[in-house]
């Protein structure tokens, strides 16, 4: 699938220290006052707040020791989930092994559970620039792995090169080979050493992946992409910002929650 991915750069960066980079990270999440993942699933939840019709229903899907199942507050289409670890970890590159393993179990389980031919998935990573904590994109600074079920590997590949199109072109560039030939955690150890520290955006389904480091203060639109996967999926009418969201996006963003929980198991 290279031939969809803008050329790699002859001399791609080395990885920062990782360790100094975990410290610093774990400095920052003692210092978080809210979070909507740690803090905000039964207290303040923004979910039950814009979906009061879902109240009585959990919003955890499923969950293990460490990582748990939940859906998107404004889904693009149905079945479109966030993978989340319990512990509140900056972004995936941070995970230790042991969540890695228990993030594989779960995103196996999550395949089968959307039974589609392929998923659609990104992550908005925050990293660190010049010792100070930095997005890439994102508002929430707790690692959480969007999941999107698609019918047609093309749907992804039109993302992609839209994706490629619209973010900031000096932002550094790396294809992390074929996905479909390394186990789930082999993945994310690669996203790991690609990211080096740095935020990144993250873009992938079953076969490919592409990871897109910020290492020059760059200004990265706002939920990019999440926007440009509506766009491409849905059209112009695509609907996306949660923060922006009409009465006639929540009714479309219910319709989706509700086939969401139908799909893990819950009448409703």
């Amino acid at each position: 699938m290279t031939e969809f991915l803008r050329p790699q750069p002859e001399s791609f960066n080395q990885p920062q220290n990782l360790g100094e980079e975990t410290e610093k990270i774990d400095a920052f999440e003692n210092e978080v006052s809210f979070c909507p993942f740690c803090d905000g699933l039964e207290n303040d939840s923004r979910f039950y707040q814009q979906y009061p019709e879902l109240n009585g229903f959990p919003q955890v899907l499923f969950e293990t020791e460490s990582v748990m199942v939940l859906p998107d507050l404004a889904p693009v289409k149905s079945g479109h989930i966030l993978i989340v670890p319990k512990k509140h970890v900056t972004s995936y590159a941070f995970l230790d092994d042991s969540c890695r393993r228990e993030f594989a179990h779960v995103y196996d389980r999550v395949k089968q559970i959307l039974n589609k031919p392929d998923t659609l998935e990104f992550e908005h990573g925050s990293g660190f620039l010049n010792n100070e904590k930095t997005t890439c994109g994102n508002s929430v600074f707790h690692a959480h792995w969007h999941v999107i079920p698609i019918s047609e590997s093309i749907e992804g590949i039109k993302i992609l090169d839209k994706m490629l199109d619209e973010i900031p072109a000096d932002m550094d560039f790396k294809s992390i080979g074929l996905r479909g030939s390394l186990s789930t955690e082999n993945f994310l150890s690669e996203l790991s050493e690609n990211s080096g520290g740095y935020p990144y955006l993250v873009f992938s389904n079953s076969d490919w992946a592409v990871v897109l480091r910020e290492k020059d203060n760059i200004e990265v639109p706002s939920q990019i992409l999440r926007r440009i996967s509506a766009l491409v999926l849905h059209g112009e009418k695509g609907r996306w910002n949660w923060k922006n969201a009409t009465d006639n996006d929540r009714q479309i963003w219910l319709d989706n929650l509700r086939q969401t929980y139908h799909l893990f198991g819950y009448q409703i």
